[in-house]
């Protein structure tokens, strides 16, 4: 039967993995509260949206096929009875008539995992007789699979590791290593039931058809016939007790999704991770308790749930992908599968928005598909148009029709005015629609760039670098170098390094996206792009202003204006780790105006841009800008990245994989497979993107400028250059830092 429309059910998904996600974490009280609430709303029109038209009764057990990204749902919280989830409907079928197996009760701890002995220990307690229990420093892969084989029940509390590129290479963590999924096809073992208390477990991928690929869906198709397992991270010490209750039930002989449903029931769901474990869990498979059941043999009361929506997005949790490669260098190919995914691209843009959602301090955008299926971000309700075009009959029109409010901008002398709507503006797509070839644009959004290779797309911690080598603050007499960024740290540091640069109004906060103890996705890239300058350029007088937030987005406008007070204020040299696709590769208003402004005002100022991260030769803006240097990433042989942007408009290119620079202090979360990285004070990393390669560029013209009085940064550039090899489609390279 239909069920309503798609979009809501795949926001409000997002929205309660989004809150549970957050409530594993510390943070403060009112912060858990909020994800809570959020929770809870998602779970209520969520069950308002695919269980209710159903009309079963909510105590009797129901039969879940979902199709597509609805995988991901918490379907054990969504109904009030048992609740069985299988990949497809032959896959339950097929489960239906296994039996649960008299084979022996196998429970392996995982190692890295504090609670996992004590679980063990607890599971091993449930059953008669005396299960084969294997701790951290004995759970070997091999040890693993001698055990499992023959076993009729298997605990496995580990950490697991999802591959979206190969599923069946998707790998539960043993001490020794990973043991993937498809080294239990190979030797043929195929548990009757299995608990997979790891994180993401349950995680699986969607392929053409609704084939499901994954740890739940390869080891029901090779003959396991009941799994329980977790859609998202769940806390191993948290989880001891609903394991315990859950092992219980099993003992006493009732299938998958019973005893499951008689373990949540005794769950305190006040408090805040033990309700995230109350919704995580889920039984996949029939389950079959060793009764005869035949196929079709379903109690008349069950339900059978199939969700008919199409395109879907949501199916992989990305943070497992990024995370479990932290610090290593990613295969091509992997990158390759993160560059050109559509819809991994679109997941981590809806945790974007989802982490932002009703803040009136931070930029909020909509994503528009441009027509080759490029994502584009712009600022929600807003256009920019030239003053000059104002009057003409199609802006008008378009003022007319939406609501539009003109307010002309002051900082960009007045050249370009913001249409702003009210309440009842359309969909940012739709206005671009609307405004179809006319003069106006979007306010797009500037974004760091993010590369999952070495040292990105998060900083690895490295060793403490040395204390700075250059003049005090006072007599540092060199070019004014400008960093527009996400702000730098506020707390000082001891190494000398970054003294003095921090102001009132260029602190990057770290942790506001939300404030929950861990470090935003983009803390610490101004602080990190700063420490490049200054380890190129010791003298230079480094000054930085904050136009991006803690997640690494800001306003094309925004940064407009900033590259004209930046200049205003004595900078020589503009660095910009920053950039934007357009619709249809259009230059955009505000950063047009912006340089003309600048080339009237301040000539011999220099602006150097972000070639950007996606590997693509479209234009990225201000860099493609014929009058911005735009620089790319090469290796550390200076050679051609895949990750680089390239192309006629990249000027130069310098070394981006691996950069070593100034980072901040602070708690980096983790993915599932990997653990949260803790940085000290006076902190150091490595991070990859041409957001470091063209630091790199602006502090080598400012130290040419410094060395040589009278220099202006124009020769200075030209001076670089010509010591530099051509690179096709990156420009001339040249070698400052070496990367790592």
């Amino acid at each position: 039967m239909p069920l309503g429309p798609h979009a809501p059910l795949r926001f409000e998904s997002d929205a309660l993995l989004f809150a549970l996600r957050r409530l594993t974490r510390s943070g403060r009280p009112e912060a858990l509260a909020s994800a809570r609430s959020s929770a809870e709303h998602a779970l209520a029109e969520l069950r308002r949206l695919v269980v209710e038209p159903l009309g079963v009764d909510p105590e009797a057990p129901l039969v879940v096929v979902p199709t597509a990204d609805t995988h991901r749902v918490v379907w054990s919280a969504l109904h009030r009875g048992p609740v069985s989830v299988a990949p497809s409907a032959s896959a339950w079928a097929a489960t239906a008539t296994r039996e649960a197996g008299a084979g022996p009760v196998v429970v392996v701890a995982g190692p890295d995992l504090p609670g996992a002995e004590q679980e063990a220990e607890k599971v091993a307690a449930c059953h008669p007789h005396v299960p084969t229990v294997l701790r951290p420093e004995a759970a070997t892969t091999e040890a693993v699979l001698h055990a499992m084989a023959g076993a009729g029940l298997v605990h496995l509390a580990c950490h697991g590791v999802l591959r979206a590129d190969n599923p069946i290479f998707s790998a539960l963590r043993m001490v020794d290593g990973l043991l993937p999924v498809h080294e239990l096809d190979l030797r043929g073992i195929a548990p009757p039931r299995i608990v997979l208390a790891a994180c993401d477990s349950a995680a699986d991928v969607a392929y053409a058809g609704d084939e499901v690929l994954g740890f739940v869906g390869a080891l029901l198709a090779r003959g396991t016939a009941g799994l329980v397992a977790s859609v998202v991270p769940v806390g191993d010490v948290e989880s001891v007790e609903l394991m315990e209750r859950l092992h219980v039930g099993l003992a006493a002989g009732l299938a998958m999704a019973d005893a499951l449903h008689v373990a949540r029931a005794g769950v305190d769901t006040a408090d805040p991770r033990q309700f995230v474990n109350w919704c995580a869990f889920t039984a996949y498979g029939a389950g079959s308790n060793g009764s005869s059941r035949q196929p079709g043999d379903v109690r008349p009361e069950a339900g059978a749930l199939t969700s008919r929506v199409a395109g879907a997005t949501f199916q992989i949790m990305t943070s497992v992908l990024i995370e479990s490669w932290k610090g290593s260098r990613m295969p091509v190919a992997m990158w390759r599968h993160l560059r050109d995914d559509h819809r991994l691209r679109r997941e981590l843009l809806r945790d974007l928005q989802l982490r932002r959602a009703g803040r009136a301090d931070l930029v909020q955008f909509d994503v528009v598909e441009d027509g080759d299926r490029t994502e584009v971000l712009v600022v929600r309700g807003e256009l920019l148009v030239r003053s000059e075009h104002l009057r003409s009959a199609v802006v008008q029109r378009l003022i007319a029709d939406q609501g539009l409010e003109a307010h002309p901008v002051s900082c960009l002398d007045g050249r370009v005015t913001r249409l702003v709507g009210g309440a009842t503006t359309a969909p940012s797509d739709t206005l671009l629609r609307q405004a179809g070839r006319s003069p106006v644009s979007a306010n797009y959004v500037s974004q760091m760039g993010r590369v999952v290779i070495k040292g990105g797309p998060v900083p690895v911690q490295t060793a403490a670098g040395p204390r700075f080598p250059g003049p005090s603050l006072a007599e540092r007499r060199g070019p004014a170098v400008a960093v527009l960024d996400t702000g730098i740290d506020g707390r000082p540091r001891s190494d000398g390094w970054l003294v003095g640069l921090a102001t009132p109004d260029n602190v990057d906060p770290l942790d506001a996206i939300p404030h929950d103890g861990e470090l935003d996705p983009g803390a610490g890239h101004g602080t990190f792009v700063a420490g490049v300058v200054q380890q190129v350029a010791p003298a230079a007088d480094v000054r930085v202003y904050k136009v991006m937030d803690s997640s690494g987005l800001g306003s094309e406008l925004r940064v407009a204006c900033a590259i004209l007070r930046a200049a205003a204020d004595g900078a020589t040299v503009i660095n910009l780790s920053l950039g934007t696709h357009t619709m249809n590769d259009t230059p955009p208003v505000a950063f047009e105006v912006a340089l003309e402004l600048l080339a009237e005002r301040h000539p011999d100022v220099l602006v150097l841009a972000a070639a950007g991260n996606g590997g693509v030769s479209a234009p990225c803006w201000p860099g493609a800008f014929p009058e911005v240097v735009a620089v790319g990433g090469l290796t550390r042989e200076l050679e051609a990245t895949e990750w680089s942007n390239h192309g006629e408009w990249v000027t130069c290119s310098a070394v981006g994989e691996g950069v070593v620079s100034t980072y901040v202090a602070g708690r980096r979360p983790g993915g599932a497979g990997s653990v949260d990285e803790e940085f000290g004070t006076d902190a150091w990393a490595s991070w990859t993107g041409t957001s470091f390669a063209a630091p790199q560029v602006a502090g080598a013209i400012a130290a040419r400028c410094a060395a040589e009085p009278g220099m202006t940064p124009r020769p200075a550039l030209a001076s670089l250059l010509a010591d530099g090899p051509p690179v096709p489609g990156f420009g001339q390279a040249v070698r400052i830092l070496p990367g790592s």
